[in-house]
């Protein structure tokens, strides 16, 4: 395996990683928001709410970088295959 793909690969893991937790916890926020509204807490709801948001948007951030390693990756492959 060449280093660059072995360090891509490690680096797709990383990022992976990062991606389940962003998901996990805007999925928490969402609970919290919603259970905050409910309860007529409505300042710990918006509160909730915007970190969502902020999380979302960094995400989103994130899996372009994924998307980016990922197009980096498979185009070793593919020249190594060559």
């Amino acid at each position: 395996m060449h280093p660059d793909q072995d360090q891509l690969e490690k680096h797709l893991l990383i990022l992976g990683g990062q991606e389940l937790w962003f998901e996990t916890r805007i999925r928490d926020l969402q609970r919290i928001a919603r259970e905050e509204g409910l309860a007529g807490r409505f300042e710990a709801s918006d509160a909730a709410w915007d970190l969502r948001q902020q999380l979302k948007a960094a995400l989103a951030s994130l899996q372009v970088e994924i998307m980016q390693t990922e197009r980096k990756l498979y185009g070793l492959r593919r020249n190594a295959r060559r």
